[in-house]
């Protein structure tokens, strides 16, 4: 809401629909149920109808094995979720760092039309790798999909 503000953004009536429509929740994407009682699970998985998935453990020197839980395992139970109960449409946000260096000058850019499936094996950082495995778990959900919720 600050940065709304602070861009001038944020009207009175932009306020009042945020705090309708919008609840944001504390726990933790890499535990079961997202660390949350079963009780609360099960009611937001039959009354929830969008997820933001934003959550990621961000850290540059840890390896792989240390960023699993929270990324990989993190976006393994948003998928879950989404599919538990009702329907739910997943934003996912990702990261660059899931884009290896390419070209001669390691500075080419990369289009929409670009395959990622095989570039993992450029990605040297424990980050980059996760977050790579992540993005392919929210591409997985998209192609189980029906069309229509694509």
């Amino acid at each position: 809401m600050k940065t709304l503000q602070g861009y001038g953004l944020l009207g009175d009536d932009i306020e009042k629909a945020l705090h309708e429509r919008l609840d944001v929740l504390v726990g933790d994407a890499g535990l079961q149920n997202m660390g949350l009682d079963d009780d609360e699970y099960h009611f937001l998985s039959q009354h929830v109808d969008t997820v933001v998935h934003a959550a990621a453990l961000v850290n540059l020197i840890y390896p792989y094995d240390a960023l699993v839980a929270g990324n990989v395992r993190g976006t393994a139970n948003m998928v879950s979720f989404c599919q538990t109960g009702k329907i739910k449409a997943m934003h996912y946000v990702s990261s660059d760092a899931v884009f290896p260096l390419k070209g001669k000058e390691k500075s080419a850019p990369y289009s929409e039309n670009d395959a990622l499936a095989e570039c993992w094996t450029e990605l040297h950082s424990g980050y980059a790798q996760s977050k790579w495995v992540a993005e392919q778990l929210a591409y997985l959900l998209k192609s189980t999909l029906p069309r229509a919720f694509r």
